[in-house]
């Protein structure tokens, strides 16, 4: 069955420059290897993934900092989110600030 992380990849991998990897390539520290998508614009790059609840978005500056991060709760909200992130068009005000996606 395939997650709600790799239907959006394969919405959108198409559009922009994204990647789908798993979460021990990438060093997350669980026993469960799960899809991890992630990409690169203007506004840095970013990674998203399931946690079983909801869809955290992760910004990461240039230098590898986290910017900033915040929780999508659909399959549809990541996907406009990811869209708007590759577009350089999204909001990475706090978010309380944001009216997004």
């Amino acid at each position: 069955m395939e997650s709600d992380v790799t239907i959006v990849y394969e919405r959108i991998c198409d559009k922009y420059p994204v990647m789908l990897r798993g979460s021990r390539e990438l060093g997350f520290k669980s026993p469960v290897d799960f899809p991890v998508l992630q990409g690169h614009s203007v506004l840095g790059r970013f990674r998203l993934f399931y946690d079983g609840v909801s869809f955290p978005f992760y910004v990461i500056q240039e230098d590898g900092s986290l910017h900033t991060h915040w929780h999508l709760q659909t399959p549809e909200e990541a996907e406009i989110t990811v869209a708007k992130f590759m577009e350089g068009t999204l909001s990475l005000q706090p978010f309380e600030q944001r009216n997004e996606p």
